[in-house]
């Protein structure tokens, strides 16, 4: 009988478990697609980002999400916030938080917002390798006055290259140097 109670009991607790997290799961905010949110390049302020992975050193990394309009209603009636991380090898280079979110009227579904570190902040930080950019959000939970836990946001890896002219005229120069010496080395000989 003993047996029979305690897994009555250890089942039981296995069905509240699941019925708590999927209420828990209920209630996230995603974004929106799920593809979001991507890393790329744009040549107009943020409006268009096109996808990239890989970068050259002058080039100036921007980032986007996208959340349903009625999303945003729900979930960020008491505040919404937006959190993005620059890591180089694990390392935060730069960290930016957009809050409170809000949206003009008259904005169409997908809502969506960018950012980029800037010109001046990315020369700063920027190096040579493996980069990744981490991106959360959160929100205000009005019925106890308090910031909701961090969303799982999503981490997008991308790489910066450096300049090819730069390594270019490096190697070309170095060559050049290594070959007068030579030169010279065998005029001396002689």
């Amino acid at each position: 009988m003993k047996t029979k109670l305690t897994k009555l009991g250890f089942a039981v607790f296995l069905i509240l478990i699941g019925v708590t997290l999927t209420v828990c799961n209920a209630h996230a905010l995603d974004p929106y697609p799920d593809t979001t949110p991507l890393v790329g390049v744009s040549s107009d302020g943020g409006v268009n980002i096109t996808q990239r992975t890989t970068f050259d050193w002058n080039e100036t990394p921007w980032t986007k999400v996208s959340f349903l309009k009625n999303d945003i209603d729900n979930w960020g009636q008491g505040g919404f916030e937006l959190h993005w991380t620059w890591k180089y090898n694990s390392i935060s280079k730069g960290t930016h938080t957009l809050t409170p979110i809000w949206y003009p009227p008259g904005t169409s579904d997908p809502v969506v917002f960018t950012h980029s570190p800037g010109s001046a902040d990315w020369s700063g930080m920027r190096e040579i390798g493996s980069w990744t950019l981490e991106t959360k959000w959160h929100y205000m939970n009005l019925a106890e006055d308090a910031w909701g836990d961090w969303e799982q946001g999503k981490t997008v890896p991308f790489t910066v290259t450096p300049e090819p002219l730069s390594s270019t005229l490096f190697l070309l120069g170095g060559t050049t140097i290594v070959l007068a010496r030579r030169r010279r080395l065998k005029r001396t000989r002689t």
